[in-house]
């Protein structure tokens, strides 16, 4: 079998889920980084479908899980986070997947989770370091995106994780703005929401305060 045809049986496999094909095209000399005529590797594809075993098999085989779609540049992660897959967006993050990687659109796999409203996910992908200002080539950031979309949790999971809400888009406009425009009622329960937010850490502040006043002074 000719090297070709050996990747091309790889890149089949990961789309059936085979792992025992995948392992025996390996030891018969097939590139794990491999790809179709669409730019896309076996484990993009395993990623895509949300084959965690096929997944685990490719990257302990040695499957780089930061190559590129040779198209549009995409990443196994970026896919796994689009399609809010969270067990294998985990599994490639936790073999140093890299979630400020960008694609040729200059988006993030965590842009791609919040333009899609998985919350979940966008979580994970924070938690791993994942840069929530990164601005795509329309000067969008995963927030901004949120907000085209009208995606209120993951609009409050990006603020509370310091993303910058004065960031204005290639039309000038952040991502308040886009949400006052196109969600008014959402734009409404967000303020609504920080305003009681506010309040509470006022009052437990307060709180402190007033208790420090009433701690006896035992230097006497």
């Amino acid at each position: 079998m000719t090297q070709k045809e050996l990747n091309k049986q790889l890149v089949s496999a990961s789309q059936e889920d085979n792992t025992d094909r995948i392992k025996e095209l390996f030891k018969a000399g097939a590139n794990l980084n491999a790809y179709d005529k669409y730019g896309i590797t076996a484990l993009m594809y395993a990623a895509e479908s949300n084959y965690i075993k096929t997944v685990r098999t490719l990257i302990s085989l040695g499957a780089d899980v930061n190559f590129r779609n040779s198209k549009n540049t995409q990443t196994a992660l970026m896919q796994a986070a689009w399609d809010n897959h969270i067990k294998i967006t985990k599994l490639l993050l936790d073999h140093d997947a890299d979630p400020n990687t960008r694609d040729k659109y200059g988006r993030t796999a965590l842009i791609y989770a919040c333009n899609a409203g998985h919350t979940e996910t966008a979580r994970l992908l924070l938690g791993y370091g994942a840069d929530p200002n990164i601005r795509d080539k329309n000067g969008g950031t995963a927030l901004i995106r949120a907000s085209i979309n009208g995606h209120i949790e993951v609009i409050k999971l990006l603020v509370d994780s310091y993303a910058d809400i004065g960031t204005k888009n290639e039309k000038g406009l952040t991502a308040l703005d886009i949400l006052k425009t196109h969600y008014p009622e959402q734009y409404k329960k967000l303020l609504q929401n920080k305003i009681k937010e506010t309040r509470k850490r006022i009052l437990k502040k307060e709180d402190s305060t007033e208790n420090l006043k009433n701690v006896p002074d035992y230097d006497i």
